[in-house]
């Protein structure tokens, strides 16, 4: 995942500009196949596309959090992020309705990454 000379020297255990996105979605009971299939087909190829994108990885819900599907993506810079986002970097993106729809609520967080 780290690639030498994409914002890191020699020495430092950060990753200058490397964004870590997590986004939790919350669905509504009963409709878990529905937004998968959503997430598949619409959010996880939007992301895919986009310039700057490192990885992208969804997880469905398993064991006590059976209501929540997670997407961890990983930025190469802040820019690059906002180039998907827009300037509310800190907030969701839900790009089709019919996801909305669905969504009972959802967070997001960020994280600069570290070298192991």
């Amino acid at each position: 995942m780290f690639a030498p000379g994409v914002g890191a020297s020699v020495g430092e255990r950060t990753l200058p500009g490397m964004i870590i996105r997590v986004f939790e979605a919350e669905i509504r009971a009963g409709r878990f196949a529905e937004f998968e299939e959503l997430i598949r087909t619409v959010s996880l190829p939007l992301v895919e596309a986009q310039a700057g994108i490192i990885y992208v990885r969804i997880g469905r819900p398993l064991g006590t959090n059976s209501d929540t599907f997670v997407m961890v993506s990983v930025w190469r810079d802040l820019e690059d992020l906002k180039g998907f986002t827009g300037d509310d970097w800190d907030r969701p993106v839900i790009p089709d309705e019919r996801e909305a729809a669905i969504i009972v609520r959802s967070t997001v967080r960020h994280f600069e990454a570290i070298e192991p």
